[in-house]
């Protein structure tokens, strides 16, 4: 995630215009343990542009920084807007589900974790943990964070 965000900001630099690199810079702030920049990035995409196809998805990056800096309902508003623009996004529900069990709010925890285990077959706790994106300690504290969410909602572990 380092290199990969280093190369998108040398990207930003020389074309500061182009709303998917900030969208996506955005999202990498996750993974190199600054989820609180994350916002900031994705909104300046939107607001470049606004009708962007991919608002669904950078709604979603915005919702899963809020699940890493534990601002849970925020990143249920979040997150319920990104799967309102795209309904199949199997990895925006299942953030979903974890906002909302570390909301307290199980029952539409559960009902979400339904609808991502729909759209993301097989899905498990380890399946969660094999897609570690990161061993920032930041980024990992977040994700123990999500998937004791999960666990809640009833994620099975395998």
């Amino acid at each position: 995630p380092e290199e990969s965000l280093a190369e998108m900001q040398v990207y930003s630099d020389l074309e500061p215009i182009v709303p998917f690199v900030m969208g996506f810079e955005g999202y990498l702030k996750i993974f190199v343990g600054k989820p609180e920049e994350t916002e900031s990035l994705v909104k300046q995409a939107m607001r470049m542009s606004p009708h962007d196809p991919l608002m669904g998805l950078w709604f979603g990056y915005i919702g899963y920084s809020k699940n890493f800096l534990g601002e849970d309902e925020e990143a249920v508003a979040w997150l319920r807007l990104s799967v309102s623009f795209d309904p199949n996004y199997g990895a925006a529900h299942l953030y979903l589900s974890a906002a909302y069990a570390n909301a307290g709010r199980i029952d539409d925890a559960k009902s979400e974790l339904a609808t991502a285990r729909r759209l993301l077959p097989g899905y498990s706790i380890a399946r969660v943990r094999a897609d570690a994106r990161s061993t920032n300690p930041i980024y990992v504290r977040g994700r123990e964070r999500i998937i004791a969410g999960l666990r809640k909602a009833g994620l099975p572990e395998q």
